[in-house]
């Protein structure tokens, strides 16, 4: 039926509603669909290509096969522009839209969105109730988004504003499809009883429609409103009512979502065996659809899943996974770019509205003289509230960019301890099977410590979101501010003592009672000295001084540190926000935080001498006990766990197995690349790319693992200095990154690596990529050895037409036999 309806074209000269319907009867047969197509384009019917690409994009989106939805729609959109009609363009972006929005692609989305109310601003049919419904859907495009990316206030300006023209174009279902998106955003809010109210007012209006899955989907939502609300019974009713409407559908997203839903009510409820069969359904289409909001979803339950019934390893190796989704799922939110394609429709609109309000002067001569008299004043109005508006989006903007350049941050300071639990959990139980207890000891230790690092990690994330919607907690106390200070200085002396940092901490009074907010101090102390110490290296000094003002009523606290990894930055701006791998990344937020306690921060920066942050507090309530003694507390420095089983020394080891330097600045990293390779290759570690490079002179290793981020020179720069050198360009160089970007890998090729890895590292994949590497490295010595022994042969020399390669090739022939070197490939098995 399909193949004889695309047959040929409709005579449709004034009525496209005919080439609707046809196409709406074929919709689910693709042979057809482009059969219609050619024959649309063979025709030069615009209207019927334009309607045949919409038609096989929603087939493939309905397959959730979005990027070759995202293609036809894509020439959906190219020929909507030819076809001339600000309507069915901006259907055509809005159709784009949504294509990428359900592929997470919300910065994407967000531009196609705003170019939709772009034109539908300038065209002059915009209070028509066609253009006026697709504006509403532009609109409540860009609100969800907002919503996703937590910005409510913004999010619930947009879908108020496509909740007035859906009412007034009498829109029913478009009026209940608002309602229900503002009780969500109310419950992200967890503003409860708001969120009730939108959720009934929507239900009530789909249940009018006879809209079946869209009733199972508000019974979803309001499911959720009551499991976040505590009452698992009436959560329970509407969850489970959801899920029998959708577990029969072709719906496969909602479907899992509502999985999902169940499997998190009996896990609160402690009910983990009724989870499984809804967790294991749920993840399985979620690993269908590949989409990593979901996939984040499946194995954060998972590792909940695990955690009730004791397999701490296998809930610590699904959280690890769950923490890498969730950054693939932020990365694709770009939240920058969208503040920033909100900003560039913002700054079209009051030209429009200029253009607009021109022409109706002209074309009515006599209101020339009425606006002289009140026009002014209205203009001079909305200029400011545009202006204000306009700062407010630019503020918007350089936040988001501020938190945008955090997430990558911490998605590396993440990659690392997941890189490492992922790993040592399988050594762990191959060390188990082996019986080979006492080694499991150490590997033990790491895991622990990695483990809080993902709990302070996750801490400093929660911290973060709080503090950008509502400020970090205010709770006032009345207590001793020195003691306090004191037990934030000791929880970082496990890390200095780990690093060999000499850290020490002063105060010239042993009490002070006054007021003060601990949680905010302890957030401001936590990011500075923490971000300090990171990036400290062995035998630099931090230091904490506290001192009382009794003059000014101050309380005046420094830290000093000596790196110099920050200073060139600081000398710049020291507010403004750093690079990701900076040590002063969250400074922008500490300055925040230390306004909102009344204090002020000043920081100096000197070559040499270090860079020193004082902060000044203002002293509320004092009472000051003078009997106490002054504190000091120097930690000095300890050897790192498992330091001397990783350091083999650097003097050039026995070539029984080839010799592998590691070029790692993170210990618990190096312990686990060395315990991984230390039975087949002879290790060699430095934690510096100039270091990397002496070793590399000296004593020649057959190949290097390189992280790309490294203090000083780094992974990059490192090969590229290996690579020039004649006497190191035949070491392979195997590169390794928290980012597994297209750019990084481009960045790394051009630099000369002989492979990119990144993490966490598969222990198969690096096995094979380090064997294959030596593999192609033996292979060429062969063959060029060969050349040598042939080098007697005139015939020979005369193939060689190249005198400079000639001499590169005796260069490295000479080379490889005065080093003696014999290779042995370990096997892979």
């Amino acid at each position: 039926m399909g193949m004889e309806a695309a047959s040929s074209l409709p005579d449709t000269t004034h009525d496209y509603s005919s080439i609707d319907l046809l196409l709406e009867r074929i919709s689910n047969d693709t042979i057809a669909l482009c059969n219609y197509l050619s024959l649309a384009q063979s025709a030069r019917d615009n209207y019927a290509e334009m309607r045949s690409y919409r038609q096989l994009g929603f087939y493939f989106l309905n397959q959730y096969d979005f990027l070759r939805a995202i293609d036809y729609h894509t020439l959906y959109l190219h020929a909507a522009e030819k076809y001339d009609d600000p309507l069915k363009e901006v259907q055509a972006l809005n159709t784009l839209a949504y294509d990428h929005k359900a592929a997470c692609a919300l910065d994407e989305s967000s531009k196609y969105y705003f170019k939709a109310l772009t034109i539908l601003d300038q065209s002059p049919n915009n209070e028509e109730r066609e253009m006026k419904s697709a504006k509403a859907n532009s609109l409540n495009g860009i609100g969800n988004i907002y919503v996703e990316i937590d910005q409510t206030d913004e999010a619930l300006a947009y879908l108020k504003e496509a909740l007035e023209i859906e009412t007034e174009n009498g829109s029913i279902a478009g009026e209940a499809k608002n309602l229900k998106d503002i009780g969500t955003l109310f419950r992200k809010r967890t503003q409860y009883d708001s969120a009730h109210c939108y959720y009934e007012r929507a239900l009530k209006l789909f249940i009018n429609e006879n809209s079946l899955s869209e009733v199972a989907l508000c019974f979803q939502d309001i499911g959720n409103l009551y499991m976040a609300e505590g009452d698992w019974e009436s959560a329970s009713v509407y969850i489970e009512n959801a899920y029998n409407s959708l577990k029969n559908t072709s719906d496969k997203l909602n479907r899992s979502a509502i999985s999902f839903s169940i499997a998190d009510l009996y896990l609160r409820k402690g009910k983990w065996r009724d989870a499984t069969p809804f967790l294991e359904e749920g993840q399985s289409l979620a690993e269908e659809l590949q989409l990593p909001n979901q996939l984040e979803k499946a194995y954060r339950l998972l590792s909940e899943f695990h955690q009730q019934q004791g397999e701490n390893l296998e809930a610590l190796s699904a959280y690890a996974k769950s923490v890498a989704y969730g950054n693939r799922f932020r990365n694709g939110q770009s939240t920058g770019r969208i503040a920033a394609h909100q900003l560039a429709y913002a700054s079209k609109a009051p030209q429009l509205q200029s253009v607009e309000k021109r022409e109706t002067i002209i074309s009515n001569p006599m209101l020339l003289y009425l606006v002289a008299f009140t026009g002014l004043a209205i203009i001079l109005l909305q200029h400011y509230r545009l202006k204000k508006r306009m700062r407010k989006i630019e503020s918007s903007f350089y936040m988001e960019k501020i938190k945008s350049e955090f997430y990558s941050h911490i998605s590396d300071e993440f990659k690392t301890p997941v890189a490492i639990i992922t790993g040592l959990i399988e050594r762990v139980k191959e060390k188990m099977e082996l019986n080979q207890i006492n080694k499991i000891s150490i590997d033990l230790d790491i895991l622990s410590r990695q483990s809080k690092d993902l709990i302070l990690l996750t801490d400093k994330i929660l911290s973060t979101e709080s503090a950008d919607r509502q400020g970090i907690g205010n709770r006032t106390v009345h207590g001793n501010i020195i003691g306090f200070l004191t037990y934030l200085f000791e929880s970082f002396s496990p890390l200095a003592d780990s690093k060999k940092i000499n850290y020490s901490f002063l105060s010239t009074i042993g009490e002070l009672q006054m007021d003060f907010q601990p949680e905010i101090l302890r957030s401001i102390f936590f990011k500075l000295i923490g971000n300090i110490i990171q990036n400290c290296r062995e035998n630099e000094t931090v230091s904490v001084e506290l001192s009382r003002d009794k003059k000014n009523k101050n309380l005046t606290i420094i830290v000093t540190d000596t790196a110099d990894c920050h200073r060139a930055h600081l000398q710049q701006n020291p507010f403004y926000h750093a690079k990701p791998n900076s040590t002063i990344t969250s400074l922008p937020l500490i300055n925040q935080l230390v306004k909102e306690i009344n204090g002020s921060i000043d920081i100096t920066s000197k070559p040499s001498k270090g860079t020193q942050f004082k902060f000044t507090l203002p002293v509320c309530n004092e009472r000051v006990q003078n009997d106490k003694h002054a504190i000091f507390i120097h930690n000095s420095m300890i050897q790192n766990i498992g330091e001397e089983d990783n350091n083999t020394g650097n003097s050039i080891p026995e070539r029984e197995n080839p010799s592998l330097l590691i070029v790692e600045s993170n210990k618990d990293i190096v312990y686990y690349l060395s315990s991984l390779l230390e039975s087949s290759y002879q290790i060699l570690t430095v934690d510096s790319g100039e270091k990397a490079i002496q070793q590399a002179i000296q004593i020649m290793p057959d190949i290097i693992i390189a992280n790309i981020v490294l203090p000083g020179i780094d992974g990059s720069d490192l090969c590229k200095e290996i690579k020039k050198s004649d006497a190191t360009s035949h070491i392979p160089v195997i590169l390794l990154s928290a980012y597994g970007s297209k750019e990084e890998r481009i960045k790394g090729i051009r630099c000369g690596a002989d492979a990119f890895l990144s993490r966490p590292i598969h222990d198969e994949e690096l096995l094979a990529v380090i064997n294959q590497s030596l593999e192609v490295r033996r292979r060429m010595s062969s063959k060029y050895a060969l050349t040598t022994l042939n080098s007697g042969n005139e015939k020979e020399h005369k193939k060689i037409k190249n005198e400079a390669a000639a001499d590169f090739i005796k260069q490295i022939t000479d080379f490889i036999y005065n080093l003696k070197i014999s290779f042995k490939i370990p096997n892979s098995s």
